[in-house]
């Protein structure tokens, strides 16, 4: 390595007597030695690092040296190692130094050895005049290692003599040397201390995972599962559990902005709904695809990239897996890591959605037998009810849920995998309730005591609803069930208003009532037929309204609405009553509509009620 030394030198260096020249060599090539048998020693970086210290001095003419990293983050040249035989007396000494004030960082930039002749009189480096008075050296040589350490940070080799020299081309090139064999032997240290971490690291993991598996196979909780996850991996994630609407997070992916525990606390609030969507939504990318998050919106200051990875069972997606890594991408030992997680956590949901699917299963047959009609088994029925937990002694109010984006007849398994989460979220908030996933609609059986428990338990589904969709569903509020054999009737009454309400567009929570009179007219009839007479009856008339900025249907409303009586009518419009007989009279013209005759005015009365429960829907 060939370097351009830098010399400061104040006065005229005092005299010494010379060594021997063979005796000179012999030094430097024991101290060369020294240091080349450390490039391949194995030893740890520290005791390299104290080794070389040692190695570059350990006889006259230098009597002390240190290793320095030039910290740049903090603005000072910190001591790493040294050797100095008189350390015991200077223990209270500094080991910093304002790279302002000190030759290091110059050395480093220029790649050039500093040659300080005397260190207690030089004006340049006042850190270095105060640092030689107090520990007693005079001439002070500064080198590049030309390496850095495990932190990143540039260093270098500093010796220094109690008596003022003249530094010689020979001493010199001899420093340059050891400087450079120093600099390998370091990369090497490093090199070597870094694979030893990684291998203790992956046979860590590798015991870990074999204990986590192990755990999962005997039954431990998601949340002990959890916790070993978050031992393992070195970034902040968080685990998300569909199936009991748990969320588990550890340390904050923001620990300057955000505490462990106000984390936490978010966690269990809109943060925590936040992800879940983010993972509901996500496909399996193998951690390879960070995706943008921004929880802004729920008062956090958390803008960055994460991983995110469903916990997917049978193509359903009952959890997820969210990581916060401190660069863009995971190494491939944190991502073995993070996939061997992924399949613990997998293997754990798999084993709670199976004892679901089970309870389901035999839930879904006892209800199809409620509602089949056929009690010449009855006490089998109630014996079964009582096994899986259901008191049919007691009153039960019948609420039926159209799974999001399935429309009143939910097939296919996107659908299914919505309202499973929609089943999983209600039995989590009415644990006394028995959940029913059909394919018409998901069933709600919840037990009612009082009258009044009817909105109590509508507003707890709606609320339940909210962590399962982000929004409101058509939720059909049935009889009260006081005998089981009503199962029957309670199911037909719900799936009527459902297909009232999927006809409309209604949404929220729904009552045959709420649909007027014509309920039990309109669940009888096709819907595509439905709205051919609305539009067969009223559409003309309203296009034409459109079109000539007349009132022609509004006038025949009020009509009909004011039974036919011409003043009456004419005040609620705020109209001469000669104008509204030339309304009617053009309605008759144009369209045909006599509103004289009883079976026309039926028709367009019929027509326009129709209409106005639409509309009110829509705007519902």
């Amino acid at each position: 390595m060939a370097f351009q030394q830098e010399t400061v030198a104040p006065s005229p260096p005092a005299s010494r007597p010379p060594a021997s020249a063979s005796a000179a060599e012999a030094h430097h090539l024991s101290r060369l030695r020294e240091i080349s048998s450390l490039v391949n020693s194995g030893g740890d970086l520290d005791s390299v690092l104290q080794r070389i210290a040692f190695a570059v001095c350990g006889a006259p003419p230098w009597a002390r040296s240190g290793i320095m990293a030039v910290n740049r983050a903090t603005g000072y040249s910190e001591l790493v190692a040294r050797y100095d035989p008189t350390i015991a007396r200077d223990t209270e000494l500094p080991t910093r130094w304002k790279l302002e004030t000190s030759p290091s960082l110059k050395v480093v930039e220029t790649r050039r050895p500093i040659i300080i002749e005397d260190a207690q009189t030089t004006s340049e480096f006042q850190d270095y005049r105060q640092d030689s008075i107090a520990r007693a050296y005079r001439s002070v040589v500064i080198l590049p290692l030309g390496c850095s350490d495990a932190q990143g940070r540039e260093m270098v080799l500093a010796v220094n003599s109690p008596e003022k020299l003249e530094v010689s081309g020979e001493e010199l090139d001899f420093l340059m040397t050891a400087a450079h064999l120093a600099g390998i032997a370091i990369d090497k240290a490093k090199l070597f201390q870094a694979e030893w971490q990684r291998s203790e690291r992956l046979r860590r993991t590798l015991s870990i995972n074999s204990c986590l598996l192990e755990r999962v196979l005997s039954g431990a909780s998601l949340s002990m599962i959890a916790g070993m996850v978050g031992t393992i991996l070195s970034e902040p994630l968080v685990v998300l559990d569909f199936i009991d609407g748990e969320t588990y997070g550890g340390r904050s992916p923001e620990p300057e902005s955000i505490g462990d525990c106000e984390w936490a606390a978010a966690l269990r609030g809109e943060a925590g709904r936040a992800l879940a969507r983010l993972a509901g939504s996500a496909q399996p990318a193998d951690f390879r695809e960070p995706k943008p998050l921004d929880l802004s919106a729920c008062g956090l200051p958390i803008v960055r990239r994460a991983l995110v990875e469903p916990l997917q069972v049978d193509s359903e997606t009952v959890g997820g897996l969210v990581i916060f890594p401190r660069s863009e991408a995971l190494d491939d030992l944190d991502r073995l890591i993070a996939q061997e997680a992924k399949f613990a956590l997998s293997a754990q949901m798999m084993r709670r959605h199976s004892e679901l699917r089970r309870e389901a299963h035999d839930l879904a047959d006892l209800f199809e037998r409620l509602t089949e009609g056929d009690w010449q088994h009855g006490d089998q029925i109630l014996s079964r009810a009582a096994r899986l937990g259901v008191d049919l002694s007691q009153p039960f109010r019948l609420l039926a849920l159209d799974p999001p984006a399935s429309g009143p007849i939910a097939r296919g398994r996107a659908a299914s995998a919505s309202a499973q989460g929609v089943v999983r979220s209600l039995r989590r908030s009415l644990p006394e309730a028995f959940v029913v996933d059909q394919q018409a609609a998901v069933f709600l059986g919840v037990p009612e005591r009082s009258a009044t428990a009817a909105g109590a338990v509508s507003r707890r589904v709606e609320d339940a609803l909210k962590w399962a969709t982000g929004g409101s569903l058509r939720v059909a509020v049935g009889p009260l069930c006081r005998h089981p054999k009503e199962f029957r009737a309670a199911r037909d009454h719900c799936l009527r208003t459902l297909t009232l309400a999927a006809m409309f567009d209604r949404r929220g929570i729904l009552r045959q009532e709420d649909f007027g009179p014509f309920a039990l007219l309109l669940s009888a009839l096709d819907s595509e037929a439905l709205r051919s007479f609305v539009d067969e009856a009223v559409g003309p008339v309203e296009a034409y309204d459109r079109a000539h900025a007349t009132d022609l249907l509004e006038t025949a409303g009020a009509f009909i609405d004011q039974s036919c009586r011409f003043q009456t009518t004419a005040d609620r419009l705020g109209i001469h009553v000669s104008t509204l007989r030339y309304r009617l009279k053009r309605l008759q013209e144009l369209f045909g509509i006599d509103l004289e005759e009883p079976e026309a005015r039926f028709r367009l009365a019929l027509a326009l009620r129709l209409r106005a429960i639409g509309r009110a829907g829509a705007d519902a």
